[in-house]
């Protein structure tokens, strides 16, 4: 059964709006398959959901395969640190980005960094 996370994935990693013909050049040139993007962006997923339940929803932004195995994964969803943006669930109270590194291997988090904008 596909989930909205497997079907939002297909979306944003196929739709010509948000993944442009030079971002496909750049991801063959760099070696990086497809099926194995998804699989690390899954794993980088699972892993912020289980950290944040409530960040909802999550936005892909940035992923890249570094040269060692290793995936770095960014993804964000809104800041609703404070109460007014929780119960306004506005986009103008700002982001909260994290980026997950990924043993492609392994496929387990090893390191996560997050800011703020």
């Amino acid at each position: 059964m596909k989930t909205a996370w497997d079907s939002y994935l297909d979306q944003r990693l196929t739709d010509m709006s948000t993944y442009t013909i030079k971002e496909e050049i750049l991801a063959k040139e760099n070696g990086m398959q497809m099926e194995e993007a998804k699989e690390m962006i899954k794993v980088a997923s699972t892993f912020l959901a289980e950290q944040e339940p409530a960040a909802k929803p999550i936005r892909l932004e940035q992923i890249e395969e570094r040269s060692d195995g290793i995936w770095s994964i960014v993804l964000s969803f809104p800041d609703l640190t404070s109460p007014v943006a929780a119960f306004l669930q506005s986009n103008s109270s700002g982001r909260v980005y994290k980026e997950l590194v990924v043993a492609g291997d392994t496929k387990e988090v090893q390191a996560l960094r997050f800011w703020k904008q």
